[in-house]
């Protein structure tokens, strides 16, 4: 019965006809587009996955190509799908902006779904009431008169930290072992203790750490106080990583990440990712420990005691005696809890531009 109706050349001519189909109906939806812009000329399936390609897991190095070849606004195809991409922050600012004509800030991406970016944080998120309640947040914290004062006090100690490890570096310099300080790796190390200091309250020492690395028979080093992280290496690495996972989900088509070499990436970014939050989760839970201590013991002053005014503290005492900040209103539903996970994206996000390596 089979070969009455098929036979060895039907069964051919099968596939080979729906693939030149879809050729011509890609092609028609190519040439037929809405708005047609500039950009690198896509081939069916793949899209521009294979100019991608060229530059492995780069997509800054590759963004920057495009834009010096098509402008300020262009088009790419990951796969089927089409992406806009604009290069200039007045054109940024037309969609940002609160009064504007688009309703959603983040289109789709089962990307960033799969890594949950649509459903917590800031930068990707979706529910719209979330997100207005996130950013109301973060930024009524960063322009509290309170929280700016103690970040000048506190960058000002780090800087004079960090002048004394200089100056022991310049002394120690002809007896370090030939090793070499790394300014960018040093700046990092830095940039991450002022940053963590500030939205948690918790000291990382990671530039007692590295310089301690550097001579390890310096007195200067010999009694490095205890960081809060376990390896504040590790925790610049991961939240470095949780960035670039971003844009790899974002524009990395599913079949891809599936493929070998892709998927031991996937892997890596999921291990470093889930590293990170149980680091920063941590870090929550000593803290509140530390505030529901305060909160228990009637003759604690906070003025007298330092309750810094980090974001995490100002987050975890909201609606409790202790707060810092009390003359801030935050939300309009003064009901609304916060999760661990809340928490924990809401802080990955802000304090990962200062800690990225």
């Amino acid at each position: 019965m089979f070969d009455i109706f098929f036979d060895i050349e039907t069964l051919f001519l099968l596939p080979i006809s729906s693939f030149l189909f879809y050729i011509i109906y890609f092609y028609y939806g190519y040439y037929t587009r809405q708005s047609p812009l500039p950009g690198p000329f896509p081939l069916p399936i793949i899209g521009n996955i294979f100019s991608f390609l060229t530059y492995p897991g780069d997509l800054i190095a590759w963004s920057s190509y495009l834009h010096k070849i098509y402008g300020d606004i262009y088009e790419v195809y990951m796969c089927n799908e089409r992406c806009i991409w604009v290069c200039r922050g007045d054109l940024c600012e037309t969609i940002y902006n609160k009064p504007n004509k688009f309703l959603l800030r983040t289109t789709p991406n089962n990307g960033l779904d799969e890594i949950n970016a649509t459903q917590e944080g800031l930068s990707f998120i979706r529910d719209w009431e979330l997100w207005k309640f996130n950013r109301r947040i973060v930024t009524k914290f960063l322009t509290n008169q309170k929280f700016l004062s103690d970040a000048l006090k506190h960058i000002q100690v780090v800087w004079e930290e960090m002048e004394s490890y200089l100056k022991e570096y310049e002394i120690l310099s002809d007896d370090n072992n030939g090793k070499i300080l790394d300014f960018s790796k040093w700046v990092s190390v830095w940039s991450t203790d002022i940053t963590l200091f500030l939205f948690t309250n918790q000291n990382a020492h990671s530039l007692a750490n590295y310089n301690s690395t550097l001579s390890q028979n310096s007195l200067l080093f010999q009694n490095i106080p205890k960081s809060i992280l376990k390896s504040p290496n590790a925790f610049i690495e991961n939240t470095t990583a949780y960035l670039e996972s971003w844009i790899f989900f974002a524009f990395t088509p599913k079949f891809v990440r599936m493929l070998p070499g892709y998927r031991e990436r996937v892997k890596s970014f999921y291990d470093k990712r889930n590293s990170l939050r149980r680091n920063v989760k941590e870090i929550i839970q000593k803290r509140r420990k530390e505030i529901e201590i305060m909160d228990s013991d009637d003759e604690y002053d906070n003025s007298q005691n330092g309750l810094f005014s980090d974001l995490l503290t100002t987050i975890l005492t909201m609606n409790a005696n202790v707060s810092v900040n009390k003359d801030i209103e935050y939300y309009e539903d003064n009901s609304k809890y916060m999760t661990d996970d809340d928490i924990t994206a809401l802080l990955i996000e802000v304090i990962s531009g200062g800690v990225k390596q």
